[in-house]
């Protein structure tokens, strides 16, 4: 027999036994002709587009609590369903089970997987939310837009793809910190959501096989505690509700397609994996996603974090003093699956300390669930007032999510940005984290008009880089890689078609991803090399891999998942040219003249171009923070100096000082794309 991490094995197989009779009965029996049973009138909670109505002040009225009136009113098994985070199946409209599954066991809260566009998404929404009505509550209505907007089955998106938290991190720009989480926001609420699962707030994985780093916050934990706090602040201004994904961290730490292992010890959780979601979460009343991350150095055991009272009750109502909605799972998981039955996960969970279950598969495992934790409680091991606990805290999230909506869409909709310009924003961002690590030659920027053709190759994007570029580049040519998005590797046959027709180039742009087999891509760089170009590498998402890429003469990284590679091929061919975002080199914020001495301050001596560095370390030689630059003078349209509030419009002015003492420098650098950098500095002359 398995072993398994519930207790009470005799008691859950009395669960298990009570579930199979209730579910055959009731599949078998059908209501009375004579006696049908009566429902009882909805008695809705208000939904976010619905206010309760203010009562006159000359009336006195006792208003009963909506929240313990729906406790009250409705049958145990619609207060248990009101614990399920369903997530529904259908693409454009809902299946006839989801139907189904709305109608007889209205959820807590509802997910979408995949639409197909914008519009379809509105219409979805709206046609989940004709059910509330009779399910007596709103729905939290939602979808994480990271998983949600990417491409299907190798179609293109219709969605904006947003940048992901490691570009947000490459740009070093608190600005863009601040702005990515009003427009997540912004986004969601405009496709007609009111929640907003994720996204994760693990910080990278250590090792080079864990998957979904460009998801990630990064390796410095104040870095990704202060990104944290940045959605925190965007969402509570919105009134989309935000649920971090992930705690206690740790989710991206796995090799292939193993568990994720949480090895920090519970002394430093704080201080390392769990330093993000403590930012958020202490003393906050909202909600949190607990995952299936197993967790050996905080719960002897070793069961997934979301079925761990140490981890649940212990950290995160006790230690970090989380009063709001705890949401578990997926108890659908093929973890969870391997070892038990998941309405008995579902049991097991609930008594570890979660309020909501997450679901992200089939209805059948939720409508089972309902009747397992029901069966719970009729044999006593889960109390009817501990489910009731559960739902006093999930509808009152809701309710004070719409009593403030009103006020918070008012506010957000002066801010509101339209899609197209959140698409802008996100193509600015992922140019301004465009990060050079290797550039020998000088192989870039491009050239206009270099003698040589220059050649475009890779595995993806090959055709939009080609027509991104081909007004900018004199002699262009491509040649695509037509095999390898789809085997996820570079067929030997392949390497010598490309060998044998890109002779005589220039310089070779290369276009590699994490999604193809990195040893096929290795091969496919020294082919081109031994044809005596210059070959520049692209290398589009985790850039772990990219260190393996040395023998290339310049390397250029993107952090876009790889997979929607349009948007950040927009971004970054603007770059390839020198025309690109500016930032400034570190330098002395406090610097010493002779007085009367003539000094020249140039501006390319402080500015760098690409403008983004590396958000974590790939090797001893790239530590997290490097950068190289090429010649920023491509990239900068204008230039002010101020000395003293005198100003001097050159990229390089000359200057003295005529009075001895301490005086400001300011300098006002604009790029070819229009965006501008100030900084400030201190000059003692003597």
């Amino acid at each position: 027999m398995k072993p398994t991490v519930f207790n009470n094995v005799p008691l859950f197989m009395s669960i298990l036994m009570t579930l199979c009779f209730l579910t055959q009965s009731e599949l078998g029996a059908q209501p009375s002709a004579f006696f049908p049973e009566k429902e009882r009138p909805a008695q809705a909670l208000p939904i976010p587009d619905q206010p309760p109505a203010a009562v006159p002040k000359q009336v006195t009225l006792e208003v009963a609590d909506p929240v313990e009136q729906f406790i009250r009113e409705r049958s145990l098994q619609a207060r248990i369903a009101q614990l399920m985070m369903v997530t529904l199946e259908g693409e454009s409209r809902p299946l006839l089970g989801d139907v189904s599954y709305l109608k007889n066991y209205p959820p807590g809260a509802v997910l979408l997987s995949r639409t197909l566009n914008v519009s379809t998404t509105q219409g979805y929404a709206q046609s989940i939310r004709s059910f509330e009505s009779a399910a007596g509550a709103s729905f939290l209505l939602g979808a994480n837009l990271y998983e949600f907007t990417q491409p299907a089955r190798n179609h293109p998106s219709a969605f904006i793809q947003l940048p992901t938290p490691m570009s947000v991190l490459a740009t070093s720009n608190p600005t863009v910190y601040e702005d990515y989480g009003t427009l997540l926001s912004l986004y969601a609420e405009s496709l007609g959501f009111n929640f907003h699962p994720g996204p994760a707030l693990d910080l990278s994985p250590s090792f080079r096989t864990g998957r979904d780093a460009v998801l990630t916050l990064g390796s410095d934990p104040e870095k990704a505690a202060r990104i944290a706090r940045c959605f925190q602040e965007a969402f509570s201004a919105s009134p989309v509700i935000w649920m971090p994904m992930g705690f206690p961290g740790g989710g991206s730490n796995r090799e292939g397609r193993s568990a994720a292992v949480l090895t920090t010890p519970q002394p430093n959780l704080f201080e390392q994996d769990g330093r993000p979601y403590q930012a958020v979460l202490q003393d906050s009343p909202g909600i949190v996603h607990v995952g299936n991350v197993l967790v050996p150095t905080l719960d002897q055991h070793s069961p997934p974090a979301s079925l761990s009272s140490p981890v649940l009750e212990g950290l995160l109502r006790r230690q970090l003093n989380f009063q709001g909605v705890i949401a578990a799972g997926p108890m659908d998981d093929g973890l969870i699956q391997a070892e038990n039955d998941p309405a008995l996960a579902a049991v097991s969970a609930i008594r570890a300390g979660a309020d909501m279950l997450l679901w992200q598969g089939n209805l059948l495992q939720p409508e089972k669930a309902i009747k397992g934790i029901e069966a719970a409680v009729a044999v006593g091991i889960l109390s009817e007032e501990r489910i009731n606990a559960s739902v006093r805290r999930i509808l009152t999230l809701k309710l004070e999510s719409a009593q403030a909506a009103p006020s918070k869409r008012a506010s957000s909709r002066k801010s509101r940005v339209d899609l197209k310009k959140i698409g802008e924003w996100s193509i600015a961002v992922e140019r301004q984290a465009a990060t050079l690590i290797k550039n020998h030659g000088n192989a870039l920027p491009l050239v206009k008009d270099g003698g040589a053709p220059v050649g475009i190759t890779g595995v993806v994007g090959v055709e939009e880089l080609y027509k991104l570029l081909e007004k900018e580049v004199k002699k262009l040519v491509r040649q695509a890689i037509m095999t390898a998005s789809h085997v996820k590797d570079i067929e030997r046959f392949e390497i010598e078609r490309l060998t044998r027709n890109m002779r005589a180039l220039g310089t070779i742009v290369v276009i590699l991803t994490d999604e193809v087999r990195m040893e096929s891509q290795i091969e496919l760089l020294r082919a081109l090399k031994q044809t005596g170009a210059k070959v520049v590498v692209l290398f589009l998402g985790d850039p772990r891999e990219a260190v393996r890429l040395q023998e290339a003469d310049s390397i250029i990284l993107s952090y876009c998942n790889s997979n929607a590679s349009h948007q950040a091929l927009q971004a970054v061919a603007p770059v390839l040219m020198g025309k690109s975002p500016l930032s400034f080199r570190e330098f002395p914020r406090e610097l010493r003249v002779r007085v009367g001495e003539e000094r020249t301050f140039d501006a390319t001596e402080i500015l760098r171009a690409p403008a983004g560095s590396l958000p974590i370390t790939l090797s001893e030689h790239l530590p997290a923070g490097f950068a190289l630059s090429y010649d920023p003078a491509t990239a900068i349209k204008s230039v002010q100096w101020y000395f003293d509030g005198k100003r001097v419009k050159k990229d390089k002015a000359v200057f003295a000082f005529s009075e001895p003492g301490l005086h400001t420098v300011s300098i006002t650098v604009t790029d070819v794309l229009k965006g501008q950098q100030s900084r400030e500095f201190s000059v003692v002359a003597e």
